[in-house]
């Protein structure tokens, strides 16, 4: 507690040991843990004890960098301490909510997850993970859907200096350590950035300090494969959720936020009462759908679960959303938990990767069972949508196909339509390879130009494409051109060459490229010696073709006799087949 309190808040600018991320905010301590009970647990997160104490307007921020053990057991909050946080979001600082920050875990390294946590996977508080002094994932730190943000901690060689308890209770000798580390170290990090965010703007809500934290935060660890990007464009990750929280853009937004409207929910359940096979190959599967006029503007996405099984860390179980966009909400793993229960029967998963998109349409949950030695059955799932009321949806669908327009080809290329709609999502997206106005479209995402070696397609051709969104708004066709050539270029060597060592010669060449071509080629030069030894390379850059060209090659091989071959390479990437071939010869 002490170590936390000091990196959130810890006195600065006073010359005295370190300064906390805000520097100048009150510190209220609760000491339960030896205590703890769901009543007790609901006192401190609720901030009240009847005829004890009473924070709940003194209290803004509650920082947790405790909760279940990390060994992938499911563990949520009794009724009363659900209760209260579901209170203090709405009633504390005056009604615009206490705003939770909760640790995601150190159990990276058991396969734990932010999901198998019920406190830090709750909407109401902002799961936090970590990333070391390397910029990459703490190697301890929980990922998982839920995740928000993560902040600097111990890893890669460096840990976090903070104030610790006095003498040797503490983790150091002194009054301040540096070994301070784990998730318990990035949260109160986060904690004191929500301060700051509160000290600018003090009409921020809960709500709006999470999504000021998750759309502000900066992409890390750049090419890690985890990182994709969301249907509302942003950049989100299973490993470090929106990113790394960045302290200056936040409070930057928060001075000029515009207050998130009224929060909605829908809400849908259905049956599958689908068995789930042991160690299978294949998922099994269940869809809801939202209509659109019930559309919102997501900000979190929870899913109450119901599956009859023996071991759910045999289960691998993600929800995929009517954008696309992909929610793990849990991983299999050989380890089983170390404690808790195994088995049950129910289990609420949260995930913010949907944020900003539509909820309308097709939400498919699917469930895989990776560990041989249990069967089970896949019994019922309600799907919870929290966000903001879209307006009528009057605005079409936007298609993109990137790397097309302009480009050559000598081979079939595929190329994949991408489309949004933040109305009520997208239905379809067709598409039309040339032809003429009334011509029919066909239905899909991904499109494939045909070139056959014959050269019968070479040419130009127009993909024409557009979607359709789930009101029947249909988006003006839109078209890029894509140039097929298949034929090889040819290249001559049309006189021998004669150098002085150490002088300037002329390597003279032309290139030809019958058919339908873009008329430029770049050109490779490769001298050998008689014996076939590679000497030179000489690169020329893409030209017109039909002249006669040359390039000046000052010559340092030694005095004798070698061949230079001159071989083409046109916009398509056609190479001719046999090289042109002439002689050199130094003096």
């Amino acid at each position: 507690g002490t170590a936390c309190a000091g990196v959130a808040a810890a006195r600065g600018f006073n010359g005295l040991g370190v300064a906390g991320v805000a520097p100048h905010a009150g510190l209220v301590g609760y000491r339960f843990m030896a205590a703890d009970s769901d009543t007790v647990e609901a006192e401190a997160l609720g901030n009240t004890r009847a005829g004890v104490f009473d924070n709940r307007e003194l209290v803004a921020v509650c920082s947790s960098s405790w909760g279940p053990y990390d060994d992938r057991r499911l563990e949520a909050p009794g009724p009363l301490t659900l209760a209260a946080l579901e209170a203090s979001v709405r009633t504390g600082r005056g009604g615009k909510g206490t705003v939770y920050v909760w640790a995601a875990g150190n159990g990276r390294e058991n396969d734990d997850n932010v999901n198998f946590d019920g406190y830090a996977n709750s909407r109401y508080t902002i799961a936090v993970g970590a990333v070391g002094a390397n910029g990459k994932v703490a190697p301890y730190s929980e990922g998982g859907a839920p995740l928000m943000v993560c902040a600097p901690s111990g890893g890669g060689g460096l840990d976090i200096v903070t104030t610790d308890r006095v003498g040797f209770s503490g983790y150091s000798s002194g009054s301040y350590t540096g070994s301070f580390s784990g998730t318990s170290a990035a949260a109160p990090q986060v904690a004191g950035v929500v301060a700051l965010l509160l000290e600018a703007n003090p009409e921020l809500s809960w709500r709006d300090v999470q999504q000021i934290l998750m759309t502000t935060a900066r992409k890390v660890d750049a090419t890690s494969s985890s990182w994709t990007r969301n249907a509302a464009g942003y950049h989100v990750s299973h490993t470090y959720g929106f990113g790394l929280v960045d302290v200056a853009a936040a409070v930057a937004a928060a001075k000029t936020w515009s207050p998130v409207a009224r929060e909605s929910l829908v809400e849908a359940s259905t049956e599958p009462n689908a068995p789930i096979p042991d160690d299978a190959a294949a998922s099994v599967s269940s869809t809801i759908t939202l209509a659109p006029e019930q559309a919102l503007r997501v900000e979190y996405v929870e899913v109450d679960l119901s599956v009859l099984h023996n071991y759910w860390s045999d289960l691998e179980i993600s929800l995929t959303g009517p954008s696309g966009t992909y929610s793990r909400l849990a991983t299999a793993s050989p380890f089983a938990s170390f404690g808790g229960l195994d088995y049950s029967s129910s289990w609420r998963f949260g995930s913010a990767r949907h944020l900003g998109e539509s909820s309308c349409g097709a939400w498919t949950l699917k469930i895989r069972d990776r560990q041989a030695g249990d069967s089970g059955t896949f019994v019922r799932w309600t799907l919870r949508v929290h966000g903001t009321r879209l307006g009528r949806d009057r605005s079409a669908p936007q298609t993109s196909v990137s790397g097309t327009s302009g480009r050559w080809w000598h081979t079939a290329p595929t190329f994949s339509l991408h489309a949004v709609d933040l109305g009520s999502n997208v239905r379809s997206t067709e598409y039309r390879i040339d032809g003429t106005e009334g011509d029919p479209f066909v239905e899909g995402t991904t499109v494939t130009v045909e070139a056959p070696a014959n050269h019968a397609n070479d040419g130009p051709h127009t993909i024409w494409y557009r979607s359709t969104d789930n009101v029947g708004n249909v988006e003006s066709a839109k078209s890029c051109v894509v140039h097929i050539d298949t034929q090889r270029p040819r290249s001559t060597a049309p006189r021998a060459a004669r150098a002085v060592r150490g002088a300037v010669t002329r390597l003279y060449y032309r290139v030809t490229d019958a058919g339908y071509c873009s008329g430029q080629a770049s050109v490779t030069i490769r001298i050998r010696d008689l014996r076939g030894r590679l000497r030179q390379t000489i690169s020329v850059p893409a030209q017109s073709v039909s002249r006669t060209r040359y390039v000046a090659y000052r010559c340092r091989l030694p005095r004798g006799v070698y061949r230079f071959a001159v071989s083409a390479r046109d916009s398509a990437g056609n190479v001719q087949s046999h090289a042109a071939v002439n002689t050199l010869t130094v003096r």
